[in-house]
């Protein structure tokens, strides 16, 4: 193994003539991954991080770009044994790059991505995060979104203290399956690996937590699963707070009142446990998605207004990029209106149903009907007599008892028997816990005046957080979104 390089060695190599490409390289290679060494490897890097940002921008964003001094570099780093030195040199890289050096600064994160050492990166996650944002953003520019969510996927078991565990690369994974269209990608980790706990130990911002809700509520709209999409969008907004709405949670209730439309026809209606600033901050924020809430929701509701409600508030809809899901509103409701339609009439006159339905062709309401039946909205036997233009609902129930309802009903279970195992599990946690014993035992003695918040369990206090189970038995929507 190599020797330690003294804690004055960045002076010592300066003084070769050395560039500082060069020195910090040197200083990387000649490391060991002692405490001590690791200590002082950290102290001189920081040190010179500008000299070095300063140094690349020279390099790549000259007259004459060259690229050759720092592929050397890193060609020359061992990211697997040299971890946290290789995430600094990369970081500094991000800092510098520009357009033509996109490439090769995606294809250097990939492999940094592949062979680090999740160990080294402990007290650098800050600096972690921020050079995986900037692979999204090259990711994007040079249209390799598939190729760095591959990427991501791979890395997130190496930074994850715990299977199911929230880490700080499932936001850019998520956004990455937005920008580069692979959605089903993006739910099937929300599927197969939902979060469900929070960890305090691997350098996780408010703003993590935020976006990864946010992304996903995005992915899932995507996939038309709106009902999911509008609890994490849900979770997203009623994130603790002081009284401050974040920017991210104005775009999440923007995007929950158009897509809880989608889904079932309702407004949506904050819980109780979002502080009262910030349920008047988002309301006074979002009056033109309230007013097209009112037009959409009343049993009477006209297409014709909420086109017209859609046409006034069109640029702000453009603005908050959510004029594409406001644009499915019209539709929705014209589904609405015919399920209920449904449920009154056995049969109806077409051309009736055209005008309660106001649309301008017969042929329309055919469309519609061949949909709706596809969908599973409307049962197999609705059909069209077309010799008598007349629409024949079947009797009984509308949803039927098909291969796709027992499958989705099975799956609803499996979800329902393992959220009642994590309640298990939690509520076994919860016995052991020694502050929750001690409020207990004291409740016994002196009554139980004083409440269960009392307790001040703090965060992960029995292993997992239970902020978003409380708020989903709460809510009386939450066991219809979770069986879809």
């Amino acid at each position: 193994a190599d020797a330690a390089v003294p804690a004055s060695a960045y002076h010592v190599l300066r003084r070769l003539d050395m560039s500082t490409l060069e020195t910090v390289v040197q200083l990387i290679q000649s490391s060991t991954n002692d405490a001590a060494s690791q200590k002082a490897l950290r102290a001189d890097l920081k040190s010179v991080k500008d000299a070095l940002i300063e140094q690349l921008m020279e390099e790549l964003q000259g007259d004459e770009p060259d690229t050759s001094n720092l592929e050397e570099a890193l060609s020359g780093l061992d990211f697997s044994r040299k971890t946290a030195g290789s995430l600094f040199v990369l970081s500094a890289f991000s800092h510098a790059v520009s357009t033509p050096q996109l490439a090769l600064f995606f294809d250097s994160m990939g492999v940094f991505l592949l062979d680090f050492d999740a160990e080294q990166i402990k007290g650098d996650e800050d600096v972690f995060s921020a050079v995986v944002w900037r692979l999204v953003e090259a990711a994007t520019e040079c249209k390799r979104e598939l190729e760095a969510v591959h990427l991501l996927l791979k890395a997130i078991p190496k930074v994850q203290p715990r299977a199911r565990c929230l880490t700080p690369l499932h936001a850019p994974v998520l956004q990455l399956c937005i920008l580069g269209r692979c959605q089903h990608l993006g739910a099937r980790l929300l599927d197969e690996d939902p979060v469900h706990e929070v960890s305090a130990d691997i350098g996780l911002e408010s703003e993590d937590i935020l976006k990864y809700f946010f992304y996903g509520g995005y992915v899932l709209t995507g996939l038309m699963r709106f009902r999911e999409a509008v609890g994490l969008f849900q979770l997203c907004v009623t994130m603790p707070s002081q009284g401050e709405v974040s920017a991210i949670s104005l775009s999440a209730y923007k995007k929950m009142l158009l897509v809880n439309l989608l889904a079932g026809g309702e407004r949506s209606a904050l819980p109780k446990n979002v502080h009262p600033n910030v349920q008047e901050a988002l309301r006074s924020r979002t009056r033109p998605y309230m007013e097209i809430a009112n037009a959409f929701c009343p049993s009477g509701a006209s297409i014709r207004d909420v086109d017209l409600k859609l046409a006034e508030h069109r640029q702000i809809l453009e603005n908050d990029s959510n004029l594409g899901i406001a644009r499915q509103l019209p539709s929705a409701l014209r589904r609405k209106r015919l399920l209920n339609l449904s449920r009154a009439y056995t049969t109806l006159p077409v051309a009736k149903a055209a005008g309660l339905l106001e649309l301008t062709r017969p042929e329309d309401v055919q469309t519609l009907v061949a949909e709706m039946v596809s969908d599973g909205a409307l049962s197999d036997g609705t059909r069209i007599d077309e010799a008598r233009q007349v629409l024949t609902f079947c009797s009984g129930e509308k949803h039927g008892y098909g291969i796709g309802s027992v499958q989705a009903m099975e799956s609803a279970m499996q979800r329902i028997a393992g959220v009642a195992e994590r309640i298990q599990a939690l509520d076994s946690k919860m016995d052991l816990d020694p502050k929750y014993l001690q409020q207990r035992s004291r409740n016994e003695r002196f009554g139980s005046s004083s409440r269960w918040a009392n307790a001040e369990l703090e965060p992960g206090s029995v292993g997992e957080s239970t902020a978003d189970m409380a708020q989903f038995y709460d809510d009386s929507h939450g066991m219809d979104a979770m069986l879809g």
